[in-house]
């Protein structure tokens, strides 16, 4: 596999897109992985996108913090944080991709951008998407299936500050969006299927000015919860009050004394497409599995949504 170091100083690049245009290439020509691995640092996004690359399900591309940057998944200050009023991070022209312990942050003012929009056969893992605007109002996370293959978003999560705007949504495609163990705090709606296929399991919607979810899901969705009576499928929970370690200072890791939420989830370590079975803080999740991105644990550090929505000024807590 090959390796592309981004950072500061003394890394391959300094810029995650300036990589990209400098090591686009034939992947399947050359029988390779290419992983991008990125230091702390904040990453101006300038609406620059991937493209021009050509990839499959075996040879793809690899987005990741380097080593000791996403331990415990400390996205603040000192974590690596895509950031700007642009789309963060496009990918229509890159499928297959897996973009591990990343932090999106879309400053956009209306709703034309997005922290992520997503060509198709994409996995996403333990990454955090933000809109900081209050006034934004768009799609934050837009996976868009142009490839036959199925989309994955495991303990993801998705901060809307203000009350507009949707977490996440899919947009259709000929692969299916399956949202595992996903969060989605603020907006206007948690979750939405605009159309094409998609499968939702054991994710939280919380704080939204509309509805926590909407429209119609897959066949075998289940165990979600909300704050209102949306949460869809077998043995989901509704109307439920959620109780977070810290939901007005931004850490949306579910308490010890949480009824809404902890132990309600299904083991997904067996599922039959992206089986996993760590959580939000790359922990295991053990036999027990709560509903949304962090699984509860006695003792543990500080939160990774804490620190990224404190270095943005900006947190929401349960709302209902």
């Amino acid at each position: 596999m090959a390796l592309v170091t981004v950072g500061p100083s003394g890394r391959d690049y300094t810029s995650l897109f300036a990589a990209e245009a400098g090591e686009q290439q034939d992947l399947t020509a050359l029988a390779e992985t290419m992983a991008f691995e990125m230091d702390a640092m904040a990453d101006p996004a300038d609406g620059a996108k991937f493209d021009g690359w050509t990839v499959s399900t075996t040879y793809y591309v690899i987005l990741r913090g380097a080593s000791g940057v996403q331990a415990d998944l400390p996205y603040g200050d000192s974590g690596y944080r895509l950031t700007g009023s642009a789309t963060c991070l496009n990918l229509i022209g890159l499928q297959f991709t897996r973009v591990q312990d990343l932090c999106l942050i879309t400053s956009d003012s209306g709703g034309a951008r997005k922290a992520l929009l997503g060509g198709g056969g994409e996995i996403f893992d333990r990454c955090v998407f933000v809109a900081s605007h209050t006034s934004y109002s768009g799609n934050l996370v837009e996976p868009q299936n142009h490839a036959s293959q199925d989309t994955v978003f495991r303990n993801c999560v998705s901060v809307i500050v203000g009350t507009s705007g949707q977490g996440f949504v899919h947009q259709g495609g000929s692969g299916t969006a399956r949202f595992y163990n996903c969060t989605a705090i603020g907006g206007a709606n948690g979750f939405d299927r605009d159309f094409g296929a998609a499968q939702i399991i054991n994710c939280l919607a919380d704080g939204q000015s509309g509805t926590g979810f909407t429209s119609t899901w897959e066949t075998g969705s289940g165990f979600n919860a909300s704050w209102d009576a949306t949460a869809p499928g077998d043995d989901s929970r509704q109307s439920q009050t959620f109780t977070f370690v810290d939901g007005s200072g931004g850490d949306y890791r579910l308490a010890s004394g949480d009824a809404g939420a902890r132990t309600f989830g299904s083991d997904l370590s067996g599922i039959s497409v992206g089986p996993f079975s760590d959580d939000f803080d790359a922990i295991a999740r053990g036999a027990t599995w709560d509903i949304g991105a962090d699984q509860f644990v006695a003792a543990g550090g500080a939160s990774p949504l804490l620190a990224v929505l404190q270095a943005h000024g900006a947190f929401i807590g349960s709302a209902h």
